[in-house]
């Protein structure tokens, strides 16, 4: 792995930055870590590569065209190839990134967004953590099934992103930096994706800078239900879909909503539906 910023090496003494040198292996993917020093400038810059960008530490700004999106701790941002772009550090607190730079063969057939993507809330930052660290590890190892787990974690990284992610230039999801209210919002609006989470309560309330008590209030106010209620619905409205279109077992059904054993999704089915998934189905089925 190099270790360089993410225009490429900078030159303390003479403010020199050099365009960013991606040595891409066979897989055709390059991890970089990026640790900027005080006084980091980045010029206007274009790739072509796509890029995921994870912010570890600091803050700052990544500019394009007229417009900017704080990057912040925690942050995943996608950068598409070809899509010119600056990163400005904040004062006093100089980013440290990984970037995942992704040669456009690997997703062949995906057209990405031409544009920049920000996910940073919702119970899908943790599993992008995951997959980030166990490319890093693969990285170093010399297997056989390196080149192939490389590019199969990078097109998930960048695929999630770029799904799961806010466009900064429209209305998206609001930053943890935003009211209480907007927070909440954000998250409720990734349940539609990630419902089969299980984040504890206590964990996401925490994640959005709120105590339990004002999260589970502000929820119910913007949500109009309590966030068990919540998910729930998401859940069996999954589970119902899955039943009238699949032919899937029910306990893979159940796992694929989000409950670890089939006791608690019966419960949660009877209590939506009034009736148990495989009366559902075929009830469904007859209509």
């Amino acid at each position: 792995m190099k270790r360089k910023s993410p225009s490429g090496t900078r030159n303390p003494a003479k403010g020199v930055v050099r365009p960013l040198e991606a040595d891409f292996s066979a897989a055709r993917v390059c991890l970089l870590e990026s640790e900027h020093g005080p006084g980091f400038s980045m010029p206007p810059t274009r790739h072509d590569f796509h890029k995921v960008l994870h912010v570890t530490a600091g803050e700052g700004m990544l500019c394009w065209g007229a417009r900017e999106e704080p990057m912040l701790p925690g942050d995943f941002l996608f950068v598409a190839a070809g899509t010119e772009h600056r990163i400005r550090d904040a004062p006093g607190s100089p980013l440290t990134l990984t970037i995942v730079a992704i040669q456009p063969e690997v997703v062949a057939g995906y057209a990405p967004p031409r544009d920049i993507r920000v996910l940073r809330e919702g119970a899908m930052v943790r599993d992008l953590r995951q997959a980030l660290r166990e490319m890093l590890v693969e990285a170093g190892l010399e297997r056989p099934e390196r080149r192939l787990l490389l590019q199969g974690l990078a097109a998930w990284l960048m695929v999630r992103v770029c799904r799961e992610g806010s466009d900064p230039a429209g209305k998206g999801a609001a930053g943890r930096r935003g009211a209480p209210e907007q927070r909440v919002e954000a998250y409720l609006q990734s349940l539609e994706h990630g419902f089969f989470d299980d984040e504890p309560l206590d964990e996401v309330a925490r994640r959005l800078g709120l105590s339990r008590r004002a999260f589970t209030s502000r929820f119910r106010s913007v949500a109009g239900m309590s966030r068990e209620a919540c998910l729930r619905q998401l859940r069996v409205a999954h589970a119902c879909r899955l039943l009238r279109e699949t032919e899937r077992p029910i306990i893979g059904i159940a796992f694929e909503c989000g409950y670890n054993d089939l006791s608690s999704f019966y419960r949660a089915f009877k209590r939506e539906a009034k009736r148990t998934p495989a009366s559902w189905r075929k009830a469904a089925r007859d209509a």
